[in-house]
């Protein structure tokens, strides 16, 4: 089994992120704003001031095991980045980020997450994009699938 997901992760010193709330589409969701000076939860029992603000979106599909919703969610991030990365730009994100999740219990994992042409896309819009790969039961995944449903 393999589970895959996706969130786009935005950043700046100077990034104002609550101004771009109101652009963000009906496929993606905020998962969570943090503003410039904030406290944020390192651990239970560590805090820190955030250097800088930042957005986090999710896609609404959030995570799959479907192969078939890989392209999906990648274009909604990728057109919301076609329609606002200039907007994104002018109130202070500096740094985007597609970050990629891949959840796999058999022994390898083959895919691909992207297409010639969404790369060609994301090159464009100066996106990083960070994985991170976790072997784990197949109990486990399919909870993580409930859990992103929520």
């Amino acid at each position: 089994m393999v589970g895959y997901g996706a969130t786009l992760y935005i950043e700046g010193k100077g990034f104002k992120p609550n101004l771009l709330l109101e652009y963000i589409p009906e496929d993606l969701r905020v998962e969570k704003v943090t503003e410039k000076g904030e406290t944020i939860n390192l651990s239970r029992s560590r805090t820190s001031l955030a250097l800088e603000s930042s957005i986090l979106i999710l896609n609404k599909i959030n995570l799959t095991t479907n192969t078939e919703d890989i392209p999906k969610q990648n274009e909604a991030f990728i057109k919301f980045l076609e329609k606002q990365y200039s907007f994104i730009k002018k109130i202070g994100g500096e740094d985007i980020s597609l970050w990629l999740y891949i959840y796999f219990s058999d022994e390898y994992v083959n895919t691909e997450l992207f297409d010639k042409e969404q790369l060609k896309k994301l090159a464009i819009y100066d996106v990083s994009l960070p994985l991170t790969i976790i072997k784990m039961s197949k109990k486990k995944i399919k909870k993580l699938l409930i859990l992103s449903t929520n």
